[in-house]
């Protein structure tokens, strides 16, 4: 399961895909079937790829779906896209050798009376592994199996150490909170120069009063063409 998003999620699921897809094609060239091709076969196909279905079980939200459990990506045209959509249809994939397919576990709300399928029975045991509570195992063998793995309240450390090892990796943890030092960075860059332009406002705007005291203009003139200058800024600020 990925429990931390970062970034530069999206470049690494195309990363650890690209990975996926060049291995996949090195062991089709190593199979029984491609080395009984003839030489020209081999030759013919040299660019053929493997179908290559992408899975990531996320522990937050989906990059392109908030709020949803499932996600899909694929390779699509955006000719096709367009004409599909004027037609009212749903446009295919160019390739269905290339898949990604996301899980978000957290929005994943169903009871265990609406669980209906194996996605859903594994979606439903990943969600409620850390409740601490009593899992079903759905009459499936290999879930009880799962269940009994999942149960690690009474571990040694060693095995919490290693799980989380597991769960976790050192580049994953680093990357996320890389990140939340350098937007706390960015945000407070950008309070301090919103701060900045505020003092410089105010700065300049008891520098306006100042001198038209001094040219003997009546106070209360004052304080109107200050009104209008500021009703003028903020007519220019919305209109950004």
């Amino acid at each position: 399961m990925q429990r931390y998003e970062n970034d530069y999620f999206i470049d690494r699921t195309m990363l650890y895909k690209a990975f996926d897809i060049i291995k996949g094609r090195k062991e089709m060239e190593l199979s029984k079937e491609f080395m009984a091709l003839s030489e020209e076969q081999k030759k013919y196909r040299q660019y053929e790829l493997p179908e290559c279905v992408s899975v990531w079980i996320c522990n937050f939200d989906l990059p392109a779906a908030k709020g949803e459990v499932r996600d899909e990506w694929g390779l699509y045209s955006n000719y096709a896209l367009k004409t599909m959509a004027e037609q009212k249809k749903v446009a295919a994939p160019i390739s269905a050798k290339n898949k990604y397919i996301f899980f978000s576990v957290p929005n994943f709300k169903k009871s265990v009376e609406e669980v209906n399928g194996a996605v859903d029975k594994w979606l439903y045991l990943l969600n409620h592994a850390k409740d601490g509570k009593e899992l079903p195992n759905f009459g499936s063998e290999i879930m009880k199996d799962a269940i009994e793995r999942i149960k690690v309240a009474n571990a040694p450390d060693e095995l919490l150490a290693a799980q989380e090892k597991y769960m976790t990796t050192k580049e994953d943890y680093e990357s996320w909170a890389a990140g939340l030092v350098i937007h706390a960075r960015e945000d407070a860059m950008a309070e301090g120069l919103e701060n900045g332009r505020e003092k410089e406002r105010v700065e300049n705007q008891a520098d306006t009063e100042a001198v038209l005291r001094d040219m003997g203009i009546a106070q209360d003139k004052i304080v109107e063409m200050q009104a209008r200058l500021e009703a003028l800024r903020q007519s220019r600020l919305a209109q950004k």
